[in-house]
């Protein structure tokens, strides 16, 4: 373990226990500090002309609040992962593969840390806004397993909003690289999970949304770099939707049946959350690959051997404008 800072030394002294209900101390400690921190940017933002020292002093208060968060820049993308791929068992749910994440998604995992994060995105930079994203998405499906297995765990809305803002606070070429993180940092079983997680297919959607109201903007008034970025985010996109492809039966199963073995069900997706992810990676998909998941979707349909399901699932592929 690192050394103690001033606070742990005294708490130790003093005889605070280490955990209270099963929290850190150390992320007890970073909740409160960046409270204090954020009820100091929300007086000094008062202020309708802040002079130089005013201003010095936010810049000083965001990058401690930052700090407290433990917020670690991820790895570049296509450079060698200093952690293994997420994969599809219980391991994965439960805890981060990168350490870095671990506090994080402990701190996250609390309402009030959760809460916070929420009313300091204000504060924080686009790049501060991304660094917070990959955090969250290496951390899905341990956010996932303990929102849905812990009563004082942070509520899946609330974990769903604070992805939203993250993903909307970003522009495309930004969200892209994030993308990029996100395809590196999961194996295909990790990803098919995910996607057969409420939370995670949730975020997904949200992901692959922000790409298509992009692509719904003035296609004339977008600059040479906007369109180069679209492009990007377009290639990487189907790059996903590839991966995703071969985990639609298993998405299938879990959000019609709930069927994923040894998995909370309260966590598992259902038919509505798969309905919206279905929608956005056809909005996101190339024809080749539409058709693909429309041939998926029908043959699990009939594996089932339920005609209702299967008149069920066709009309789905008809009204989301699937086409065979």
């Amino acid at each position: 373990e690192g050394a103690k800072d001033g606070k742990e030394e005294e708490a130790d002294h003093k005889g605070v226990p280490a955990t209270v209900s099963a929290l850190p101390r150390a992320v007890r400690y970073s909740i409160e500090d960046a409270m204090l921190r954020l009820l100091a940017l929300q007086d000094l933002d008062k202020i309708a002309t802040p002079d130089p020292p005013t201003r010095a002093r936010k810049e000083t208060l965001i990058t401690e609040l930052v700090s407290l968060l433990h917020v670690t820049p991820a790895p570049a993308a296509g450079a060698a992962l200093p952690f293994k791929a997420v994969g599809a068992d219980m391991t994965a749910m439960q805890t981060c593969s990168w350490d870095q994440d671990t506090f994080f998604k402990t701190l996250i995992l609390v309402p009030k840390g959760a809460k916070g994060v929420l009313r300091a995105l204000r504060f924080l930079s686009p790049p501060q806004c991304a660094e917070l994203l990959s955090h969250l998405i290496r951390c899905l499906l341990p956010l996932a397993y303990h929102s849905a297995t812990s009563k004082e765990a942070t509520p899946i809305e609330l974990l769903v909003q604070l992805l939203v803002k993250l993903v909307y606070s970003l522009d495309i070429a930004s969200l892209t690289v994030v993308l990029q993180g996100l395809k590196q940092a999961f194996s295909d079983p990790g990803l098919h999970l995910l996607a057969c997680t409420k939370l995670g297919a949730l975020a997904l959607a949200a992901l692959l949304r922000r790409g298509h109201d992009e692509y719904m903007t003035d296609e004339q008034a977008r600059t040479p770099a906007a369109a180069e970025a679209l492009l990007q985010w377009a290639g990487e996109c189907h790059s996903l939707i590839r991966r995703l492809s071969a985990g639609l039966d298993a998405l299938f199963m879990a959000s019609t049946q709930g069927a994923v073995t040894a998995f909370p069900a309260h966590m598992i997706t259902d038919a509505e959350v798969m309905v919206d992810l279905l929608y956005e990676l056809g909005a996101n998909a190339n024809e080749e690959q539409r058709t693909n998941i429309c041939r998926e979707l029908a043959a699990s349909a009939s594996r089932t051997g339920n005609a209702q399901v299967q008149e069920q699932v066709a009309q789905l592929l008809t009204s989301l404008n699937f086409t065979s």
